[in-house]
C-alpha cells in the first residue's frame, strides 16, 4: 500500500515572487526528494489556467499528481476557511490555506497540517492590510480547533503564537533553510556593478524600504565611525523602486534599493558586503540572516529572539531598544576595519548555517505526518 502526501502548492501557481512562493517551492522539492519508500507527493492548486499548471510542474518536477480544485483562489480560501470541501487523506499546507474542518484521523487517516510564518496579523496589522489580517485571524482560529499540527520555523515564534492561539502539544518547530540557487556566481563584481555598486564598502538589509529599521540603520551609518559605508536594501518586488537610491536617506548615506533579486544576484550582493544587518527588534523570521550566514557574511542584529535562536554565537547582537544606534555603528565599523573578526564570524556562520537544510526540512515533515 502506498502513501500520498497532498501538498498545497497554490502559491507557486500564482507565479509571483516572495517568501511564501520560495518556501513553498523549496518545501515541495524537498518533500519529493526525501519521500520514503512507497510514498509520493501530490500537488493541490486552486482552479488555475493550464499555463499555471505547467509552471507548477516545471517548478516542482517529481510530483506524482497535480490536482486542481473547482474553485478559484479567493473562493477556495473562503470555502476552506469555513470548512467547506477539501480532500481527505494527508494534507500539508505551507501557510494557513487548508480545509479546516472537524475530522478524526484515527478513522480514515485524514490529517491536516498548517504552517505559520509570523504573527504580524496581531502584532503589526498595519503591514498586512485589513483583508489579510481578517483572513489570517479567522484561519488561525479554525486551525487551533481542527488542525492536527502547526509548523513554525522557530521556538521563538512558537512562543509568540501561543499568545494568540492554543495549539497545546500540536506545535512542531521545523526551521527554514537558504533558498535554492543561493550561490555566488563566477563574476560577482559584474553583478554588483549591474546593481549600481562599483566600489566601496556596504552592508545589506532585507526589509521593505519604508520599514523603520531602515531609518535606524541609516542613522547608524551616518555616525562618524561608520560614515562612508553604503546601504543596500533588498526589498520585496516593487519595480518602481528597483535600482533607485533612497532619496529620504541622510545625505552621507547612499542607500541603494534592489527589488527581489534572483538567488545568484542576491548571493553576489551578500558576498561583497561587510555585514548583513537587521535592526528589527520585532523580527519574526530569520531566513535572510541564515542565508547570509551560509555565505560566510557576518550578521548584525538587534537581539530579536528569532535571530538569537538562528544565529547563536555566529553573529553580533546590538542594543537599539532606546533607538540609540551607536552600538550598531560601532559593530559595523569594527567589521569594516577588522578582517580577522570578519573571518572568525564567517567560519562560525557557515558552520551554523549547516544546521539548516531543505533535506532536513523534508525529512522532518515526512516524520511529522508519520507520527500523526
Amino acid at each position: 500500500m502506498s502513501t500520498r502526501l497532498q501538498l498545497v502548492v497554490d502559491p507557486i501557481a500564482a507565479a509571483t515572487t516572495g517568501p511564501l512562493v520560495r518556501y513553498t517551492t523549496d518545501l515541495a522539492r524537498a518533500l519529493v526528494a526525501t519521500a520514503p519508500p512507497r510514498c509520493s507527493v501530490e500537488g493541490i492548486v486552486s482552479a488555475v489556467s493550464g499555463r499555471d499548471l505547467r509552471h507548477v510542474r516545471t517548478t516542482v518536477p517529481g510530483l506524482d499528481e497535480l490536482t486542481s480544485t473547482t474553485l478559484q483562489r479567493r473562493e477556495l480560501a473562503a470555502a476552506w476557511q469555513l470548512g467547506i470541501g477539501g480532500p481527505g487523506g494527508m494534507l500539508h499546507s505551507p501557510n494557513l490555506l487548508a480545509p479546516l474542518k472537524r475530522h478524526d484521523r484515527t478513522l480514515d487517516g485524514t490529517q491536516v497540517v498548517v504552517t505559520v510564518h509570523d504573527v504580524f496579523a496581531w502584532t503589526d496589522p498595519q503591514r498586512l492590510g485589513s483583508v489579510q489580517v481578517a483572513w489570517q485571524r479567522a484561519a488561525l482560529r479554525r486551525a487551533s480547533k481542527h488542525a492536527d499540527a502547526v509548523v513554525v520555523p522557530s521556538h521563538a515564534l512558537a512562543e509568540r503564537l501561543a499568545e494568540f492561539a492554543d495549539f497545546g502539544d500540536r506545535v512542531r518547530v521545523i526551521g527554514d533553510a537558504p533558498r535554492s540557487g543561493l550561490a555566488v556566481p563566477p563574476d560577482p563584481a559584474r553583478v554588483r556593478a549591474a546593481h549600481g555598486l562599483h566600489e566601496g564598502a556596504y552592508v545589506v538589509a532585507a526589509v521593505p524600504p519604508g520599514d523603520e529599521s531602515v531609518a535606524l540603520l541609516q542613522a547608524a551609518l551616518d555616525l562618524p565611525e561608520a560614515r562612508g559605508i553604503d546601504l543596500v536594501v533588498v526589498a520585496p518586488a516593487t519595480p518602481a523602486a528597483d535600482g533607485e537610491d533612497d532619496a529620504a536617506a541622510p545625505a552621507a548615506v547612499r542607500t541603494r534599493i534592489v527589488a527581489e533579486p534572483g538567488p545568484a544576484d542576491l548571493a553576489a550582493l551578500l558576498a561583497g558586503a561587510i555585514a548583513f544587518v537587521d535592526l528589527r527588534a520585532d523580527a519574526q523570521d530569520a531566513t535572510a540572516a541564515i542565508e547570509a550566514l551560509s555565505l560566510g557574511v557576518p550578521v548584525v542584529h538587534a537581539g530579536a529572539p528569532v535571530h538569537h535562536e538562528a544565529t547563536a554565537d555566529a553573529s553580533v547582537p546590538v542594543d537599539v531598544s532606546t533607538r540609540s544606534v551607536a552600538a550598531a555603528a560601532d559593530a559595523i565599523a569594527r567589521l569594516g576595519s577588522d578582517p580577522a573578526l570578519r573571518q572568525s564570524l564567517a567560519i562560525a556562520g557557515t558552520d551554523r548555517a549547516r544546521m539548516f537544510t531543505w533535506q532536513d526540512v523534508g525529512e522532518r515533515v515526512w516524520q511529522l505526518h508519520a507520527d500523526l
